[in-house]
């Protein structure tokens, strides 16, 4: 997991349940993005604008390899 998205889950409490809820897709997806590394383009520029900017959608879709 790339140190991006490691900082995003911790400012949701470590709370995938919460961010799935905010981006209207199932915890299991982003429980994928974690374990893949990777956040598709459209949820990473959703996530970049409901953080405001606080997390890129570039770095979100960088992969971990």
């Amino acid at each position: 997991m790339n140190k991006t998205m490691n900082k995003l889950l911790a400012h949701y409490n470590h709370n995938m349940s919460d961010l799935a809820r905010m981006l209207d897709v199932s915890p299991q997806a982003v429980n994928q993005w974690f374990d893949s590394g990777y956040v598709p383009a459209n949820m990473a520029l959703k996530i970049e604008k409901l953080t405001d900017g606080q997390y890129k959608a570039i770095d979100l879709c960088k992969s971990s390899l």
